[in-house]
């Protein structure tokens, strides 16, 4: 199949319309999230947010941009349709970005990856 080249709306032009629309347009979605802490090594933890789905069914692992979270209008969106499907989710809290203070003073910074690995 042959990738086609994306034409955005003629009244949604340019990247900015585009990112900011889905923001202004969304519906208040009500996710029952199941959350679970993992403890870290260096004594700190990190925060996930799941959605049960079914067993057999993907998992689909997001990660949140910078001051995002499990709440953010792109998580919910993505988290809703994943329910819908009965898909399992979650959302992976960076340091410092699960609404708790963390137990350590670092915090998640842009290209922190070390919760990843």
């Amino acid at each position: 199949m042959k990738p086609t080249k994306y034409k955005p709306p003629r009244w949604l032009w340019g990247g900015n319309a585009q990112t900011i629309y889905p923001y202004l347009i969304r519906q208040s979605a009500s996710i029952p999230y199941r959350r679970e802490r993992w403890e870290l090594d260096d004594g700190d933890f990190v925060d996930v947010d799941w959605v049960d789905g079914e067993v057999d069914k993907p998992l689909v692992v997001l990660f949140h941009g910078l001051e995002g979270g499990s709440r953010s209008h792109y998580a919910l969106s993505m988290m809703q349709y994943l329910k819908r499907r009965q898909w399992n989710g979650v959302v992976i809290h960076f340091r410092g970005c699960s609404g708790y203070l963390n137990r350590l003073p670092r915090a998640y910074h842009a290209g922190d990856s070390a919760e990843i690995d």
